[in-house]
């Protein structure tokens, strides 16, 4: 009786496990990209810290952490004192996580004749160094941390009137190599440092002249550099279309790939594509980007290509055709005129934080909002509220150092405040993915 009360024992737990495995695919398959079995994966973020004080605008903070997380960076743009339209670039500096900043400069110059410097973008390298690009005059400047706040910055691109440079990114593979993408107006240009930025290659056309370029976006994988873009719309100067290419940087120079749209046409009818943003996450490209249809009436899509395809051909991009950003969302009145996302791979999901404003409050405020792949994006209502609707907060920049998030915006810090200042805080995702054993049936 004791041998066939164990054989059946052992024959109903068999099957209680073939049947659990028979529904869900193969012991140790891949992990999936949108939407694991998971209970919560948001980010639960600690009390914001403002950074900064002094009474001027501030704009579009980068957000970056060194290798070893011991120094957060934050370089943002200011509006120089006494004047509306002179811009000069700063950084934030933290030793301790964040609780207390510095302040200081990469360059900055007086009075209303001074060279003006903006759209500034930053980075680390594999051994600790700071690398920022901006726009210094029509020239594009480059500076590592040690070389900020000269006279007159390093220019390894200056060109003759009427060209000029735009919304340069700069990134690190390695210790040694740095790459800077930028808009020449009607072209995407590239430039390649192999050594830390002592020496820089020939400047390469990324794009054909065509259509205005704005809000550019890079990412590297392996030998693969991977560039998004805007094309403003020729007739209109108003719409625009998401557009890529592919660097292989295992040739110099690098060569590109005939560039792809890949935004698509929203069930509106309306193809019209704004602000770009691009990150990798399980070996596969995500281009998240804003469909605006009117002011109030906005929406962040995300369309994705596996590394393991021809990313260079349209037909390997799949778009999801439902919003990663949930309900409709909305822009101030005055400024900006998108609402604007910011991409980061964080514990095997993608994250997208985003400003825009909603019908849910009296006030017309952008709040940065946060979504998730893991989480199935905004769908269930799993859209993150992390700011104040009483006040306006703007141009999320968020980045990933061992298992926190650091993300810095800009901020009103009180009702009625005529500035925004840079506010800073890290956070840590409260869930943990759960992945079943299965077998393919």
């Amino acid at each position: 009786m004791n041998k066939i009360k164990a054989a059946l024992w052992f024959i109903s737990i068999f099957l209680i496990i073939a049947i659990g495995l028979w529904h869900g695919g193969t012991v140790g398959a891949e992990k999936p990209t949108h939407s694991p079995t998971e209970i919560n994966t948001h980010i639960e973020w600690e009390t914001n810290t403002q950074v900064t004080f002094d009474a001027v605008e501030k704009e579009g903070p980068i957000m970056r952490v060194s290798p070893d997380s011991e120094t957060l960076l934050i370089a943002y743009n200011v509006i120089r004192d006494g004047s509306e339209d002179k811009f000069d670039v700063l950084y934030a500096e933290s030793v301790d996580q964040g609780a207390t900043w510095i302040t200081s400069t990469i360059q900055a110059e007086t009075g209303i004749t001074g060279t003006i410097s903006s759209q500034v973008d930053l980075e680390y390298d594999a051994s600790g160094t700071a690398h920022a690009v901006w726009v210094y005059g029509s020239a594009l400047a480059y500076g590592r941390y040690s070389e900020w706040d000269a006279d007159i910055p390093f220019k390894p691109y200056d060109p003759a009137f009427p060209n000029f440079v735009l919304y340069p990114n700069i990134i690190a593979s390695g210790d040694e190599t740095l790459d800077i993408v930028w808009s020449a107006s009607s072209n995407i240009m590239h430039m390649r440092s192999t050594n830390g930025g002592d020496n820089w290659g020939l400047v390469e056309d990324v794009s054909p002249l065509s259509a205005f370029k704005t809000s550019i976006d890079i990412a590297v994988q392996e030998d693969n550099l991977h560039v998004v873009w805007e094309d403003v719309n020729t007739t209109n100067l108003v719409s625009g279309t998401i557009v890529y290419s592919q660097g292989d940087a295992t040739v110099s120079p690098v060569v590109w790939s005939e560039p792809i749209t890949i935004s698509k046409v929203i069930s509106t009818g309306i193809h019209d594509a704004h602000e770009t943003s691009i990150t990798v996450n399980n070996n596969t490209l995500q281009v998240a980007y804003t469909h605006r249809q009117t002011k109030e009436t906005q929406w962040v899509y995300i369309t994705q290509c596996s590394l393991s395809l021809d990313c260079t051909q349209v037909d390997n991009w799949d778009f999801n055709d439902v919003p990663i950003s949930g309900a409709e969302l909305g822009v101030n009145a005055e400024a900006p005129w998108n609402v604007f996302t910011d991409l980061i791979s964080y514990n095997g999901c993608v994250y997208a934080h985003f400003h825009g404003t909603t019908t849910d409050y009296d006030e017309d405020n952008e709040l940065i909002w946060s979504t998730n792949s893991c989480s199935n994006w905004a769908n269930n209502g799993n859209r993150q509220e992390l700011t104040n609707p009483q006040v306006q907060a703007l141009f999320p920049s968020a980045t990933v150092s061992g298992q926190r998030v650091y993300m810095a915006y800009g901020q009103n810090p009180t009702l009625g405040d005529p500035y925004h200042q840079i506010f800073f805080r890290r956070g840590a995702a409260t869930g943990r993915q759960v992945y079943l054993p299965v077998i393919l049936k």
